[in-house]
């Protein structure tokens, strides 16, 4: 779709990233977002998924686990995490921003808009 300059408008989602490449491996990881960035620079959006460490950071709130380079190369990325509702078997879904270009939320979630 770069080659061709069919990326506008389209939109993947990449479910989860580390089947597309190794988070792990600096190398790798940068080599995978040029790519990205190639597609995103003719106009197409990704939007990727990865895992998050299993223990919570100090605030509570989810780590990304991975190379830096996938968070550093990526115009925004967010983890999201549940909170508890006032009815208990619900759950409230919430994006927190960890990295923004732009004018994206700090934070989001079901009908809720912050920053």
């Amino acid at each position: 779709m770069v080659a061709s300059d069919q990326a506008k408008g389209v939109i993947v989602i990449l479910d989860t990233i580390k089947k597309f490449t190794d988070l792990m491996d600096k190398t790798k990881a940068s080599q995978f977002t040029k790519v990205i960035r190639q597609f995103v620079m003719k106009g197409g959006t990704v939007i990727g998924m990865a895992h998050t460490n299993k223990k919570l950071g100090a605030n509570g709130k989810p780590i990304y686990g991975g190379t830096s380079d996938i968070v550093d190369d990526f115009d925004c990325a967010y983890t999201i995490a549940t909170e508890e509702c006032s009815n208990p078997a619900e759950k409230i879904v919430v994006f927190d921003n960890i990295k923004r270009r732009g004018s994206n939320p700090v934070r989001v979630s079901p009908g809720a808009l912050w920053g």
